[in-house]
């Protein structure tokens, strides 16, 4: 009896500890089930998650009525279920995550291309503003280098109206500018060469202009004295030189006969050109001294200048000087009058 009491109380004690197992297992199923539905077991594993949910009440209503072995069963089922849901949902997880990598990488790559795209199509726009660059540079040396051979030709121009005796300042600005212009285009500044090239024309235009009516006047009335006999003329810077000869006798003050018509018709000249001033000079080289030189040839330029007033000259024009012997660079051999013609107006004198 004794032996049996105790068989049934252990059997008793083994029936409450698996039972209690069983309820630690159905407990276990459970937080697998939730486990489940938190890695979006019922997004992606909708059906399986029925199941498993199935299969845990099932388990859970079999230990209620007694059934322990029925409910290991649908515990155990219940677990493959959500254990499969996890699964699935991970894998779906994954691909989704490997999705949206993808689709980056779709993304970068088109960026990418889109960049490469316009990588080319900007070093090709570069390499045609380099080219359009060169042309320009080309096309702005050509210039450059007209303007310098316009500029001097401007200035060989002004050179032959002889601007240097009639405008020296504009024709020397004119040839200092052409060099700076001529460094810079040695400097491949090419603008500023043209710039400074564009001044030099202007100047040298300045100067021709200004100096052309001058020398065309002093040419003609070059012309005109030289056919006066006993008169040489040369050109001064900004005037005409006349030397006459013979005009006096030695240590004379009374113009000689012959020399009269040599005079008249300077006059004539003269009178042709009523705004220009005219500087009489006398070389005497007769007398002993210097000073009786001096005086000698004021004398004789005083009386020279006399007979052109008298020949309908006006006074106003006339200025005399002596010179004498020596005085002046280039000794004259014999007695002379110099007649200056002064090509700038009386009122600039």
């Amino acid at each position: 009896m004794r032996i049996f009491i105790l068989f049934i109380v252990a059997l008793t004690l083994a029936s409450a500890s698996k039972a209690a197992s069983t309820v630690k297992d159905i407990m276990s199923a459970y937080d697998l089930l939730e486990d489940a539905k938190r890695q979006g077991g019922e997004t992606y594993a909708p059906d399986v998650m029925k199941e498993a949910q199935f299969f845990y009440e099932q388990a859970e209503r079999e230990l209620k009525n007694g059934n322990d072995e029925r409910a290991e069963e649908f515990r155990l089922i219940s677990e493959t279920r959500s254990k499969t849901a996890i699964s699935i949902s991970r894998k779906k997880i994954y691909e989704n995550e490997l999705q949206v990598i993808k689709s980056q990488i779709d993304e970068t790559n088109a960026i990418k291309k889109n960049y490469e795209g316009e990588l080319r199509k900007n070093v090709t726009r570069l390499e045609e503003i380099k080219e359009k660059l060169a042309i320009s540079q080309d096309r702005m040396l050509s210039s450059a280098l007209d303007t310098l051979e316009k500029a001097s030709g401007k200035i060989n121009a002004a050179e032959d109206v002889s601007a240097q005796d009639f405008n020296s300042r504009a024709l020397d600005e004119a040839r200092q500018t052409y060099s700076m212009a001529e460094e810079s285009l040695t400097l491949s500044e090419y603008q500023k060469s043209i710039e400074l090239g564009e001044k030099a024309i202007a100047l040298a235009e300045i100067a021709y202009e200004q100096s052309k009516t001058k020398f065309e006047l002093r040419t003609s009335i070059i012309d005109k004295v030289s056919s006066i006999y006993g008169a040489k003329a040369e050109p001064t810077k900004g005037g005409i030189k006349v030397n006459l000869h013979g005009v006096f006798a030695p240590s004379g003050t009374t113009i000689l006969f012959d020399a009269l018509p040599s005079l008249d018709a300077l006059a004539s000249v003269l009178s042709g050109y009523s705004n220009l001033s005219v500087t009489i000079e006398g070389y005497a080289t007769e007398q002993k001294s210097e000073e009786e030189n001096i005086k000698l040839g004021e004398t004789q330029a005083e009386t020279v200048k006399n007979y052109l007033i008298s020949k309908g000259l006006s006074s106003q024009r006339f200025k005399v000087m002596s010179a004498g012997l020596g005085v002046q660079e280039g000794v004259k051999e014999d007695s002379c009058i110099e007649v200056v013609i002064h090509l700038f107006e009386l009122s600039n004198t």
